[in-house]
């Protein structure tokens, strides 16, 4: 998410590919991937892959990670070095300030706002200790100048973290985020939905975002990248049923057994799957041996 329109050149120097949305009402731009067919609204539902090329100075999040708020009962899968290090990144190729967020339906939430490389703002999602459940919930608000603060009372809509941090980096506030991720619905279904919540049509469908796509450019790849890329994809689908196996082995043996702050780390979920299977894949090859004779 940006407040201004990017220059060419810094776009330039955006090489994983994106396309540039403006959405009218807010005024704001929103930086998305790049795809094939373009799509007719921004896709907000899946997780970018951004390269790293800039990384930030993430010591703050390390003492948080440390314990320095001690009624926190935060875990490490809840606070995400690459988000903070990718919107570092964007804000030095773009050349101006980006605030990036990952908000999900379950427990992870997290926005980032970065200039010239620079964190400038965080908000996440976690608990805290001793607190009864429906008041363990908070948000903890980083920024340089005043340190770490927590929000005792965030908001609890889905999507919520994300608006909140939306208004206090731009300070456009009343968004609807779960609109802005849906298929905008037809002027039949809208007319439908409207008259049951008593709004107009109009407004019901600009509650969805009234999007325009400013520029986009596919992935900018070098020779080598373009040679790597099918050993790369080959690599990834020979992993993929180690790593299913494993997660499923993982879930039926060890459950509840986590790493440190709850972490489950993927490397070893595909050592299980290759343990595993290595005793059938052992007897298959015996057995297709056998039949050829050799």
């Amino acid at each position: 998410m940006l407040d201004e329109e990017p220059s060419e050149q810094g776009l330039a120097r955006v090489k994983d590919g994106y396309q540039l949305w403006h959405e009218s009402r807010t005024g704001l731009y929103f930086l998305t991937a790049h795809s094939e067919p373009l799509g007719s609204r921004p896709n907000f539902s899946d997780f970018l892959d951004r390269g790293i090329c800039s990384k930030a100075d993430i010591s703050p999040i390390e003492s948080l990670l440390a314990g320095e708020l001690a009624e926190l009962d935060l875990r490490k899968y809840e606070v995400s070095a690459d988000l903070i290090h990718s919107a570092a990144s964007l804000s030095k190729q773009l050349g101006m300030r980006v605030l990036v967020a990952e908000d999900t339906d379950d427990e992870y939430g997290m926005a980032v706002l970065a200039e010239d490389g620079r964190l400038h703002y965080l908000r996440l999602r976690t608990t805290l200790k001793d607190a009864p459940d429906d008041e363990c919930g908070v948000e903890v608000v980083y920024r340089p100048e005043t340190g770490f603060e927590i929000d005792r009372d965030p908001a609890g809509d889905i999507y919520g973290l994300a608006q909140t941090a939306i208004d206090d980096a731009f300070g456009v506030a009343g968004l609807n985020l779960v609109n802005f991720s849906d298929h905008k619905p037809t002027r039949e279904q809208a007319k439908q939905r409207a008259t049951g919540q008593g709004v107009s049509i109009s407004a019901y469908l600009d509650s969805y975002g009234v999007f325009k796509r400013i520029s986009h450019r596919p992935a900018q790849r070098t020779t080598r990248e373009k040679l790597l890329l099918p050993f790369r994809i080959l690599m990834t689908l020979l992993v993929v049923p180690f790593f299913l196996v494993g997660l499923m082995a993982y879930a039926i043996f060890f459950s509840g057994r986590r790493g440190r702050n709850g972490e489950i780390n993927e490397n070893y979920i595909v050592l299980i799957g290759v343990a595993v299977l290595a005793l059938p894949i052992w007897g298959l090859v015996r057995l297709v041996g056998a039949m050829s004779g050799s």
